[in-house]
């Protein structure tokens, strides 16, 4: 499916198809100053009248479906991947996914083990995804949308591949996502995978009541001498291998679908060069929201570490965890449940704050990242893990800031990505790694 002369040295970007038809010189100047080869255009698509009947949305929001906008001129994108393939720069395109969206129609929303639809718990003070909602990934109604749609964009536009993104759960710090999804879709499916659905809702649901009933001197102890996520575990309920059954079968359906969406577009494609691929979560978060590399690697052309969200992905996990904590656990005092949480995650290494308040996500899109002295090492840290957990196999092209970060930072990671044994990466941005325009 993949032509093999494309294994090394990818230098991507997101980009916005308008900004690009706006001013395509730019892409001469990214071109010539990193050596741009890919470019990421997300956007709306004009699919086919059969496609479009499949989308599972109410008919009052013609132009919204799962994963993607609808528009019926796409003059603007097919003039942004001209632009770019004059420059022998291959499209890959960007749609998403389960996460998010689904508030649209909340019939396809994942629903906890307890029969509760995502949209009915109380906002979490540092769970910003919890904004939008997840569908579930076991919706055949979701499922055949997604198929026919990535199918139909692929044959339609002049693109050379998938950067697909969302293929997951909502991020960990929204904590009763990582209960979902229990429908009766999802038993079925847990049924055809091989695994006994009522034993792991029993354990998992007994977990987190075990947890919030720990007491403050044992989580405090349990600070004190530096317990991982396993050995927390072994504190907690009476079948430990339930819970890793639940978010192994987790797992296993967002890969199973993956692998039926890939199919499906191999097949329309035929002998036309096309590379599938996904973007993967945080390496430390990964298995919380779906994603095994090993599994990611094995189903797709290449995969996309996602490491460019500091404040989302890295610390509201870490924020949300902890202030739950210390509701859960009369007494417990923010700095030790922090100073747990990040032990659990081996996030002990850094210098990170010992309060919620100084981790600054009230404005996650800027102080949080802007102030974070680790950063660099997080990341680093986090590039060596996704090649480490991925396997030698895959082409890799881990996610990057080329804006808002230092420029140093952004040179230094770009060396550790090959150091690590990265096949090229994909920046966000490109400020800070070279004037535009050019004075």
């Amino acid at each position: 499916m993949v032509n093999a002369t494309d294994r090394n040295n990818v230098v991507g970007l997101y980009g916005d198809p308008a900004a690009v038809v706006a001013d395509p010189r730019y892409l001469d100047v990214a071109r010539d100053e990193i050596g741009l080869n890919r470019i990421i255009f997300g956007g709306s698509f004009n699919l086919s009248p059969e496609v479009r009947a499949l989308n599972p949305f109410p008919k009052d929001k013609a132009l919204l479906a799962p994963g993607l906008n609808l528009t019926d001129d796409d003059t603007t994108l097919r003039r942004a991947i001209d632009e770019a393939r004059k420059r022998d720069i291959q499209v890959w395109v960007l749609t998403s996914a389960y996460w998010a969206g689904a508030e649209h129609a909340p019939a396809l929303m994942a629903r906890d083990l307890t029969g509760r639809r995502m949209d009915e718990f109380p906002r979490l003070p540092y769970a910003h995804e919890q904004a939008t909602h997840t569908f579930c990934p076991n919706n055949e109604q979701v499922n055949a949308w997604f198929e026919a749609a990535l199918v139909d964009i692929a044959t339609r536009y002049d693109i050379q591949g998938y950067a697909l993104t969302h293929f997951r759960f909502c991020h960990p710090a929204f904590f009763q996502q990582m209960l979902a999804c229990g429908c009766p879709a999802c038993e079925k499916a847990a049924a055809e995978l091989g695994y006994d659905f009522p034993r792991m809702k029993a354990a998992v649901l007994e977990t987190v009541a075990a947890l919030q009933r720990l007491p403050a001197r044992k989580l405090e102890r349990a600070a004190s001498l530096g317990l991982g996520f396993v050995d927390l575990l072994q504190t907690l309920g009476k079948d430990g291998g339930g819970v890793a059954d639940w978010f192994n079968f987790r797992a296993d359906c967002l890969s199973r679908n993956l692998r039926r969406f890939r199919a499906a577009v191999q097949r329309a494609v035929g002998q036309r060069d096309f590379a599938f691929g996904t973007d993967a979560h945080v390496p430390s978060f990964a298995l919380l929201v779906g994603h095994r590399y090993r599994d990611l690697a094995a189903t797709c052309d290449h995969i996309l570490p996602l490491l460019r969200h500091i404040a989302i992905h890295y610390l509201d996990n870490l924020a949300s965890f902890a202030s739950l904590l210390t509701q859960w656990a009369d007494g417990l005092s923010e700095r030790d449940a922090l100073r747990l949480v990040y032990r659990l995650f081996r996030y002990d290494r850094y210098n990170l704050p010992t309060d919620l308040a100084s981790l600054h996500l009230d404005d996650p899109y800027g102080t949080a990242e802007q102030g974070l002295e680790a950063l660099g090492e997080i990341v680093a840290d986090e590039l060596y893990k996704a090649r480490l957990y991925s396997g030698d196999t895959v082409r890799s092209y881990p996610v990057i800031a080329g804006a808002s970060w230092p420029s140093a930072t952004v040179r230094r990671l770009m060396d550790v990505a090959r150091e690590a044994g990265h096949d090229g990466i994909v920046f966000q941005g490109t400020s800070a790694l070279f004037s535009y325009p050019k004075a």
